[in-house]
């Protein structure tokens, strides 16, 4: 009965495609908790959060020099004589410096393994572009080494640089079970290559509602679920309250809102444009503000002059800073995700994202005394 927009279909993109993207990075882990304060305090619950580990920075890193960012990718071309057939995947070339940039990454033609029984070929149809993704590529400073083809074991050094995500293809071949059968559209996790290998046990088949079938990526994947999970099980809203959303415009964020909106919350976000801005309007949201025009301290002033209740933090740095100030007693907070931080660059970004996280807790803390 309830219909839930989801403004960002082009967030699980077409593969060709996603060789310009600016948004690449290998498959990060996460383990959800929570820590709740003692007194009349601010709960905070950490769901999903991205581990900070890679990020460490490296003082007096000199910075690189300009590039042309519209140069091509690099290509790498391994010996495929007698292999079953080829395949074009997408490899990480060296550790981004703060925003991933097309020339960190580069693609290479490998050779497709022939199936053995258990296994499934799968033709990577769309591929999932997360800002988690950015922490597990590593820090300024950190440096990988150079790829060498005249190493023991090239493929096994170029398969570590491999970019992996959250997929969805198309069964190309199958020695799995019978409910796997050829021509089936499944999703599950592979790197990002035209076609991969890989046990029939790690991909699930789509089910008829996941229509358009990048939805499964999305509304209907680990975003959808990370929205649901943060808002009824950790924030636990009642109806009436105000929820403000951070990065209200991302996957993520947005059916925040719109589950929200449904659970009879005032709803409230920030996003990163005018049009971005008026988007959260048309799903339904209260009130939205630009971050990059207006003062989070004071568009919160505006648009909640009694406080909030809930916070589903996206972005952290200053909008997370801001949000502190706002909270009423007893309000609760779950942290997702820190976008703010993940693009950051130079040294000292992993100090400056603790420190700031910090700061957000003891600031809550004595406002809701």
């Amino acid at each position: 009965p309830c219909r839930i927009l989801f403004p960002l279909p082009v967030d699980s993109l077409l593969l060709e495609s996603a060789v310009g993207s600016q948004a690449l990075g290998p498959l990060s882990r996460f383990s959800p908790f929570e820590l709740m304060c003692s007194r009349r305090c601010v709960s905070f619950a950490l769901v999903s959060v991205a581990v900070i580990i890679g990020l460490v920075n490296r003082a007096g890193v000199p910075p690189r020099p300009q590039e042309d960012k519209d140069a091509p990718l690099t290509r790498l071309q391994l010996n495929t004589t007698g292999a079953h057939r080829t395949t074009r995947c997408i490899y990480q070339l060296r550790i981004p410096d703060g925003f991933p940039e097309v020339q960190d990454f580069g693609i290479a033609t490998l050779p497709v393994p022939a199936l053995r029984p258990g296994e499934v070929m799968v033709e990577s149809k769309f591929v999932s572009v997360d800002p988690y993704m950015r922490t597990g590529m590593g820090g300024v400073g950190q440096e990988l080494e150079p790829l060498n083809g005249s190493a023991p074991d090239p493929l096994g050094q170029l398969l570590a640089r491999l970019v992996g995500g959250e997929n969805v293809g198309k069964v190309l071949e199958s020695a799995g079970p019978a409910e796997i059968p050829v021509g089936t559209l499944v999703r599950g996790s592979w790197r990002w290559c035209e076609v991969a290998v890989l046990p029939a046990s790690l991909v699930f088949p789509l089910d008829s509602y996941h229509e358009p079938a990048s939805s499964a990526l999305g509304v209907l994947g680990m975003p959808g679920r990370t929205a649901y999970y943060g808002l009824f099980e950790v924030l636990k809203p009642e109806p009436g309250q105000v929820l403000f959303v951070s990065g209200a415009h991302g996957a993520t964020g947005a059916v925040v809102g719109q589950l929200g909106k449904i659970a009879g919350l005032r709803v409230l976000g920030s996003a990163g444009s005018k049009q971005k801005v008026q988007e959260l309007y048309d799903m339904g949201f209260d009130g939205a503000f630009n971050y990059r025009e207006e003062d989070a301290q004071m568009a919160l002033k505006r648009l909640a002059p009694d406080g909030i209740d809930l916070y589903f933090d996206n972005t952290g740095g200053p909008v997370s800073e801001a949000v502190a100030f706002s909270l009423r007693p007893g309000g609760r907070v779950a942290i997702c995700g820190q976008i703010y931080w993940y693009q950051q660059s130079g040294p000292g970004r992993l100090a400056e994202s603790c420190c700031c996280s910090f700061n957000f807790a003891i600031s809550s803390l004595r406002n809701s005394e």
